[in-house]
């Protein structure tokens, strides 16, 4: 057997001994009821925060389709499951344009996510490579989030951000003892704001919507992935998220936030231009300073990449946005 292929399945917090991801697959085709007729063929697979990712090739005497699968320790894929059922019902599934990737099953035993794979390149790709259609994908991607936000779809309102920010300030001013101050002033200042908003008109939200979750096929599909954290809130948090993920993806790859500062603009006006609305830069400004947290929050606490560096240019955007001031 392939060395890739010898991943422990994890469930529930525990490995089970002598299960690889070909056994998995045997087993879900096993419970989803699957003949020969129906052949599964291995493509890749691997391991990334205690996930087990797969990519197969699913055969049928009229076609091939390409499907991914998903092992989660936490229940958040069934909760993705669920949500993608429900965007996909809503409309948002071909001969739309704006579509999510076809959710095909979810087997509790295993929390185990199937679906099919995305369409076409990431965002990220585009605007990485610096291509001259960049912008115009960046505005495609704009119009499906319009779109979604648009929509009439049931979602619960997310009621989470005043622990997103405890727990990034807790465990940031352990691990980034020399900015403790600041991440602490920054963390209140984020959580004074929130708590002062007023009534919200809440929409339709993705709640991890960047580059690399929207997928673009030249045929003119739009395609977003995972949807662990969808949810209702208000449009400025899903455009924030955006543009801070932008910049910090910028940042990281070319080392300065102007990398991107020119897709991050046609984003924002294609999306207020579509929605009809233009953003208090308050109330974005507070969005992108969260994301600012919880993205220094991601690299230090989650991932420990040890890289020091981008301690302070995280902490100035965030504290610049928090005045309202959103030219990252």
């Amino acid at each position: 057997m392939r060395a890739d292929l010898e991943a422990s399945i994890t469930v529930a917090g525990k490995p089970t001994p002598g299960e690889s991801v070909e056994e998995l697959i045997a087993w879900a085709r096993a419970k989803l009821g699957f003949g020969p007729e129906r052949r599964w063929e291995l493509i890749s697979s691997r391991n990334k925060l205690r996930k087990i990712f797969f990519e197969i090739e699913e055969v049928t005497p009229e076609s091939k389709t390409r499907l991914i699968g998903k092992v989660s320790r936490s229940d958040r894929s069934k909760g993705a499951f669920e949500s993608l059922l429900t965007v996909w019902d809503s409309g948002f599934r071909p001969p739309s344009i704006y579509t999510v990737v076809r959710p095909v099953a979810y087997l509790e035993e295993r929390k185990l996510l199937l679906q099919e794979k995305a369409p076409g390149l990431p965002l990220l790709d585009f605007i990485r490579r610096r291509d001259e259609k960049a912008e115009e994908m960046t505005c495609r991607a704009a119009r499906w989030l319009c779109a979604l936000h648009g929509g009439s779809i049931a979602a619960l309102p997310f009621d989470g951000e005043s622990a997103v920010v405890e727990r990034c300030k807790t465990e940031l001013t352990e691990d980034s003892r020399g900015s403790r101050e600041r991440i602490g002033e920054i963390a209140d200042c984020i959580s004074s704001k929130l708590a002062a908003r007023g009534p919200t008109n809440w929409v339709p939200s993705h709640g991890d919507f960047h580059p690399m979750n929207v997928f673009l096929a030249e045929h003119g599909r739009v395609t977003v992935i995972d949807f662990d954290t969808f949810s209702a809130r208000e449009r400025a948090a899903d455009v924030a998220y955006f543009l801070a993920q932008a910049a910090i993806m910028g940042y990281l790859d070319k080392g300065s936030f102007n990398a991107t500062s020119g897709v991050r603009s046609a984003f924002l006006a294609e999306y207020q231009r579509s929605a009809r609305c233009e953003f208090d830069a308050a109330r974005l400004g507070l969005y992108i300073a969260l994301a600012f947290l919880q993205s220094l929050h991601f690299e230090t606490c989650i991932l420990h990449t040890g890289n020091s560096s981008i301690v302070d240019p995280w902490l100035k955007s965030a504290e610049q946005c928090l005045e309202g001031d959103i030219e990252l």
